[in-house]
């Protein structure tokens, strides 16, 4: 519990006089606590029941676009872990990757899953990050036909198996996000082997270099700025770069790209330099962007708490009525 500080030197922007912090993993266990007065405020709301809050009498949800991208990480190596292709990597191939993106039907998952609260991303980044561009950040429209074109075209008329690693407590209907997208595979004959598991067991095999196909979140924070998805995610896993790289992806353009970001002091020319990588990364499906997952509050009638895109609730500017 914090208190108030009554000595603090300035004027404060809120009306609170304590706080209480009471964590509750159940979902119904949460949301009961709001309904019922016990609890005025909550994080995160569940998008399944949002309308039920919204009709309640006392509580509301407040709901707005986060900085995070849902993404599916690949294995670039020699070989993949879960599969019945031993002698090669079909991820290797650039038509493959290209078919299991076409594959995906984002508008599907954004209707069916994400309540159409969601926002489906053909870039790493979100819109308000610099380097972002809206010309870029489009998904290829679902196309069946054509992605089992690309597979054949790759030598795998038939498909093959693979192994998809998923959070089932990290994001956003993270699990039923992966099993919306193995059954999408399915229609082009690729068998994806979907291990959904906690959070910790789950970056533990991925950063590991464990995963064939794996889900991640960044929001690029504290920065935000797309240096921090060029550094971390795209770039040649080295000393300093790459270590949310651990399928082993390598573009040397990239990475020429990412070292002169890190000292170019010309904004617009450091803007155009991201842009330029992320464009790259885009069109080589070094990653398979999936979508801006929402945030949502949920608040007791009387309290007003600003919602910024960082899911970071900054309670001094809060008032209770």
């Amino acid at each position: 519990m914090l208190t108030v500080n009554d000595n603090w030197w300035d004027e404060p922007q809120h009306n609170l006089t304590r706080i209480e912090f009471s964590p509750i993993g159940s979902d119904a266990t949460r949301i009961a606590a709001l309904l019922s007065g016990e609890l005025d405020f909550i994080t995160p709301a569940p998008l399944q029941d949002i309308d039920r809050i919204n009709r309640s009498d006392g509580a509301s949800v407040i709901v707005a676009p986060a900085l995070r991208t849902i993404m599916l990480g690949l294995n670039h190596g020699d070989k993949l872990h879960d599969s019945n292709v031993t002698d090669a990597n079909p991820l290797a191939d650039k038509r493959v990757r290209q078919a299991l993106n076409m594959a995906i039907d984002m508008d599907l998952i954004r209707k069916k899953i994400m309540r159409e609260r969601s926002r489906n991303a053909g870039l790493l980044v979100a819109p308000p990050v610099p380097g972002h561009d809206p010309d870029l950040d489009s998904r290829p429209a679902p196309d069946l036909e054509k992605a089992r074109a690309l597979l054949t075209e790759a030598g795998y008329p038939d498909g093959f198996e693979v192994g998809l690693d998923c959070p089932n407590d990290r994001y956003v209907n993270d699990e039923e996000i992966c099993q919306a997208i193995t059954s999408m595979w399915a229609r082009i004959g690729v068998d994806a082997n979907l291990t959904a598991q906690t959070k910790s067991k789950h970056f533990e095999k991925a950063l590991a270099g464990g995963s064939d196909i794996f889900m991640v979140g960044w929001a690029t924070l504290p920065m935000l700025d797309s240096y921090s998805v060029l550094s971390a995610l795209l770039h040649t896993p080295g000393e300093r770069m790459g270590a949310w790289n651990p399928g082993g992806y390598s573009n040397p353009k990239i990475d020429e790209l990412t070292s002169k970001v890190a000292t170019e002091l010309d904004k617009e020319a450091r803007l155009a330099m991201m842009t330029e990588a992320l464009k790259i990364a885009r069109d080589d499906v070094a990653m398979i962007p999936l979508h801006q997952q929402p945030l949502a509050w949920a608040v007791r009638d009387g309290v007003d708490i600003p919602i910024t895109a960082d899911n970071k609730p900054r309670l001094w500017y809060a008032t209770v009525e």
